[in-house]
């Protein structure tokens, strides 16, 4: 997102300027997109001392999300998480004042309305690979190279 200018020949232009020029818009891809895409968080931590790693993600498929919604199914997966999110304060199951983060709320209301708006969740359990580098880890789940 940087906004420094830098020289190419003689004009003057933002590198984040030029890479947005050039690629498509969101919106334009909607229609074309074919397949499945995946969005998850690795979260490692101890528990009693113990190292512990669960990945939670969701698979969405762009088809089904443009004939729903006229949307791929990575803007679905960006927007409904907040909405849940605004629901769920509106209905005052997630109450707080001042400035929260999200680890503040119970997240069982959560997950459970993410299902019922059509973004089933799974869990995994990586615990026994819990130790391993994180490049590492992201790579035995074949989203980084080695």
């Amino acid at each position: 997102s940087n906004k420094d200018r830098v020289r190419v020949g003689d004009a003057s232009i933002a590198p984040r300027d030029l890479v947005v020029s050039l690629l498509p818009q969101p919106k334009d891809l909607a229609g074309l997109m074919r397949g499945k895409t995946c969005v998850g968080v690795l979260a490692k931590g101890r528990k009693h001392g113990e190292p512990k790693a669960y990945y939670i993600y969701n698979v969405s498929d762009h088809e089904a999300a443009y004939t729903e919604l006229g949307v791929q199914a990575t803007a679905y997966q960006t927007g409904i998480p907040p909405v849940i999110a605004a629901r769920l304060i509106r209905d005052g199951i997630w109450r707080g004042s001042g400035v929260m983060s999200p680890e503040q709320f119970d997240p069982d209301p959560f997950l459970e309305r993410l299902a019922r708006e059509g973004m089933p969740w799974r869990l995994r359990d990586d615990s026994a690979r819990a130790e391993i580098p994180r490049v590492r880890a992201l790579s035995s789940m074949g989203t980084v190279a080695a």
